[in-house]
């Protein structure tokens, strides 16, 4: 028997399991664990929405800035040329025997 089937004996024994224990703690604790459950579950939605929306309106608005950012920054490196440009038309111009550039 390998590994894998293991596995899955181990997982088929919890999971035959967790429907009677879960069967006994609705029996034993009975409407007070329904309750309990309902409230739990409804705060715990209410804290991880409140998380979330606060968490994604800062993380989108960051995200978006660095987006934006470097989209406008990508076109920025043209203008390194222009000193280039500059010196390489003075060069040309200082070169040419006639004075005029062509």
């Amino acid at each position: 028997m390998g590994a894998g089937a293991a596995g899955w004996g181990a997982a088929a024994f919890f999971f035959a399991g967790l429907l009677p224990a879960l069967a006994f703690l609705a029996d034993f604790f009975g409407a007070a664990a329904l309750d309990f459950l309902a409230d739990f579950f409804a705060d715990f939605l209410a804290f991880f929405t409140d998380f979330f929306e606060a968490f994604f309106e800062l993380f989108l608005a960051d995200f978006f800035f660095a987006v934006r950012t470097f989209f406008f920054l990508s076109f920025l490196p043209f203008l390194l040329f222009f000193p280039l440009a500059i010196v390489i038309l003075l060069v040309a111009a200082d070169q040419c025997p006639s004075g005029v550039s062509s």
